[in-house]
């Protein structure tokens, strides 16, 4: 099966749903950095092959030939350490303009690379404790963004023509938090979210005509 996942932790739940070695964790690459540095800040950054761990030193782009289904998952790091100040001090939401520019770097991406694209939802926003990269703004709010970043991330790939894997409300609750069957722990998605993601990426697989798969 040809596809492949890039982004911050949140891709490892595609490690269900294809090879190992075809999901590109980048750390905690935020949608902002990949607006920001665009394909060469991509190109240069390293794979993580666990949590505070040593870093792969192999090429990860030149693994991805042309014709693979690439799915973005980035977003949900952007919401939680960054984006919630921004919109209290803008007085609404405001990050229209970052999910564009992130979308004209995954167009960059397609075509540098011959690959066709699809972006996940973000997951729910969730209360955590992690010094490194902590909540900030309330927690309302923050689950507020995440609408708002999924609405923009799904008018882009619509314009596009591109597959936006919808996820969102299969995985959360009636607070727009996430389903404690769904969870694999207090922010990433876990096998019961994977099970829900499948027919997605199924369905955008044979429309590709990659062919399908079973969920391991």
């Amino acid at each position: 099966m040809k596809v492949h996942a890039i982004g911050d932790s949140h891709v490892r739940l595609l490690r269900q749903l294809t090879d190992a070695d075809r999901v590109h964790w980048l750390g905690p690459m935020t949608m902002h950095r990949v607006a920001r540095d665009g394909v060469a800040g991509l190109r240069a950054a390293r794979e993580w092959l666990h949590p505070g761990g040593a870093l792969s030193t192999r090429d990860w782009m030149a693994t991805i030939l042309p014709g693979a289904l690439v799915v973005w998952v980035c977003g949900e790091i952007d919401v939680r350490c960054h984006l919630a100040p921004r919109c209290l001090d803008a007085g609404g939401w405001m990050g229209t303009p970052m999910v564009q520019d992130f979308m004209r770097v995954v167009d960059a991406f397609a075509a540098c690379t011959g690959t066709t694209q699809a972006v996940l939802s973000l997951t729910p926003a969730m209360d955590t404790r992690n010094p490194e990269f902590p909540c900030r703004g309330p927690l309302d709010l923050r689950r507020s963004i995440t609408c708002s970043m999924n609405r923009d991330l799904q008018a882009a790939c619509a314009s596009r023509g591109m597959y936006y894997l919808d996820l969102f409300a299969a995985v959360s609750d009636r607070l727009l938090g996430m389903r404690p069957d769904m969870a694999a722990d207090a922010v990433h998605l876990g096998r019961g979210a994977a099970g829900a993601l499948a027919p997605l990426l199924n369905a955008a697989l044979l429309d590709t005509a990659i062919g399908g798969f079973d969920v391991a």
